[in-house]
């Protein structure tokens, strides 16, 4: 499948029985080889409708991994590196408010709070605030008082699905986390220690 949506039927052991699971595949880029592949049980009536998942405005984010967010089943194409990582921080954040001098100690670690770096960042989170609203998604994000924090109820997001203690969850989570930033490594301790508890 290089590119769409198909079906497929496979044989679940742990339930011992037939079940269907959907494929969405897209382009990373409109000429590149490397593919995104999104996959959803199709028969779990708890899993939303991939059909909704599909709409123009539906929004998917992956963590585990790589960071990526997903509208309508095709990846963002952020064209801000810190716009981009400013979204990964207020995902990673859960739904919590993020100040802008918290925002700048992370996409600037080296860097300390002053008029140049408040600066900087307004114009960051404007140019996330763009594209957001170029995809028809600006409501996923939250503004008060210059804080700022993702609204969970909008959006599917791995990590969000596997921290729900869900059992068809489970497996999400194999080791990766924010791959793209160094500063995922606290919640990447949190998830493998839950790992090892379980365990």
């Amino acid at each position: 499948m290089q590119n769409g949506e198909a079906e497929f039927l496979y044989y679940d052991f742990t339930k011992e029985c037939e079940r269907r699971i959907k494929a969405i595949c897209s382009p990373k880029a409109p000429t590149a080889s490397p593919r995104y592949v999104l996959l959803y049980n199709v028969d779990d009536e708890a899993m939303p409708s991939t059909d909704n998942w599909l709409d123009d405005h539906a929004v998917y984010i992956r963590t585990f991994g790589y960071f990526d967010v997903f509208v309508g089943g095709k990846p963002i194409a952020f064209r801000n590196k810190k716009s981009k990582e400013l979204f990964a921080l207020l995902v990673d954040r859960r739904g919590g408010y993020v100040s802008s001098q918290e925002a700048i100690s992370f996409l600037w670690e080296e860097e300390p709070v002053s008029p140049v770096t408040l600066a900087r960042y307004r114009k960051v989170a404007l140019r996330l605030k763009n594209i957001l609203e170029e995809y028809g998604i600006l409501d996923v994000i939250e503004s008060v008082d210059g804080k700022r924090r993702i609204v969970t109820e909008k959006v599917q997001c791995d990590l969000y699905d596997y921290l729900s203690g869900r059992e068809e969850f489970n497996q999400l989570f194999k080791g990766n986390y924010l791959t793209n930033y160094s500063w995922g490594e606290n919640t990447l301790a949190e998830l493998t220690g839950n790992i090892l508890y379980e365990k």
